[in-house]
């Protein structure tokens, strides 16, 4: 096996929650498929600067319902409301880190703790 199999695997053992900024753009909505088809709750957030509603529509019509009910919409700019950042900590049940090597150190204790109840 090769690691993008091995975290396939890893995800469809253990279906997680993300959140996807941007995700009305081309590579947002692009994991926003991915992440659904492997039955993954997605919060995705987006003030359409540069994405486009048509982007989020079109996994729509390539996921089925389930897989779409997983996934949660937030309008908004991380740069400009706190009040965004607060949906997606309560639709998370962690706070979203906006750093890569932060989100994972906030994450990961996270991730342990869920993997450790189940």
């Amino acid at each position: 096996m090769n690691s993008y199999t091995d975290l396939q695997t890893g995800l469809a053992a253990a279906p997680k929650t993300s959140l996807v900024t941007g995700v009305a753009g081309f590579i947002g909505s692009n994991l926003l498929e991915t992440l659904l088809q492997l039955n993954q709750h997605v919060v995705g957030l987006d003030n359409f600067s540069t994405g486009h509603q048509l982007n989020p529509d079109e996994v729509k019509t390539l996921v089925n319902l389930k897989q779409w009910e997983n996934f949660q919409f937030i309008e908004g700019d991380v740069r400009h409301s706190l009040a965004d950042i607060s949906k997606a900590q309560t639709l998370l049940g962690y706070s979203p880190a906006f750093d890569i090597v932060a989100g994972i150190s906030e994450a990961m204790p996270w991730y342990i703790g869920k993997a450790a109840s189940l």
